[in-house]
């Protein structure tokens, strides 16, 4: 499979969000393809949380669909990638269960030897910048800049920091990107991938404007923000509208977010000609 590798040779260009996926590949894919094609679009960041939905594990569960649901997005990222446009594939919180083989409520340890490969597979990685945003699964704080980044840098270093240090692989490394925080566990300071909404308003990282996916909402959009030093309120945008409840209902309206020359517009079903979300 072609690796992400051109991706910051264009953090330029055109971007489309999409938030967390959660084994909903069959539905979401087309209605990012159709974005990919209406909208004449070079790059897509996922935001993570391709494994695991409501009664989705099990390795001897008639419809397990963990294993055919990452193949599904594999091979759709490189048919992607084939035809010229960037997909970065970020890492969510439970793709990370996989990677590092936890046992959860929620995770299947007999099928995370595989997982861990189709996510190696699509070059997955925690972070990516584009416009002067950083683009996590769930957010970075200043406490988290501070204790494993060094401190207030821009979206660039701070990209480029975090994918350090998933790239060496290192358990202590690994353990930090997955830190749940006082919200989820006794963990502190809260990871980028497990950082509450509360924990990201509450204690931005400096220097840089942030999209992300995690905590489910109605339709993308911006949320407020505590002010730094300065008065400047950093800009976050919430992205996660694919998610269901334990019914399967859907809890936001699949819209997905476009950034464009720093100008950011929600791409709605309407927009692109397709039926609603579920």
């Amino acid at each position: 499979m072609a690796e992400q590798t051109t991706a910051e040779n264009r953090s330029g260009a055109p971007a489309l969000i999409v938030g967390d996926v959660h084994l909903a590949q069959s539905d979401i894919l087309p209605r990012v393809e159709t974005a990919v094609r209406r909208l004449d679009l070079e790059r897509i960041v996922m935001l993570g949380n391709y494994c695991d939905a409501w009664s989705s594990t099990g390795i001897r569960a008639p419809g397990c669909i963990l294993i055919p649901g990452l193949r599904m997005l594999r091979d759709w990222v490189g048919d992607l990638r084939e035809r010229g446009v960037t997909c970065e594939v970020l890492v969510g919180n439970h793709d990370m269960e996989y990677i590092l083989g936890s046992e959860t409520a929620a995770t299947e340890p007999r099928l995370a030897g595989e997982a861990r490969r189709i996510l190696a597979d699509m070059g997955a990685r925690i972070a990516a910048e584009a416009e002067g945003f950083l683009i996590t699964h769930a957010g970075l704080t200043r406490t988290y800049a501070e204790v494993h980044l060094g401190g207030a840098c821009n979206a660039t270093r701070a990209r480029d920091g975090l994918n350090a240090l998933f790239d060496s692989g290192e358990d202590e490394h690994l353990s930090a990107l997955a830190a749940r925080g006082q919200q989820h566990g006794p963990q502190d300071p809260p990871g980028p991938l497990w950082t509450d909404i509360e924990e990201l308003t509450a204690d931005p990282a400096l220097g840089m404007d942030q999209i992300v996916g995690n905590t489910p909402i109605p339709t993308c959009r911006r949320a407020f923000c505590t002010a730094d030093s300065a008065g400047r309120a950093p800009r976050i945008y919430l992205c996660d509208t694919y998610s269901l409840d334990s019914m399967f209902r859907p809890l936001g309206d699949g819209s997905m977010l476009m950034i464009r020359d720093d100008d950011l517009a929600v791409i709605t079903s309407e927009d692109l000609g397709i039926e609603p979300w579920l």
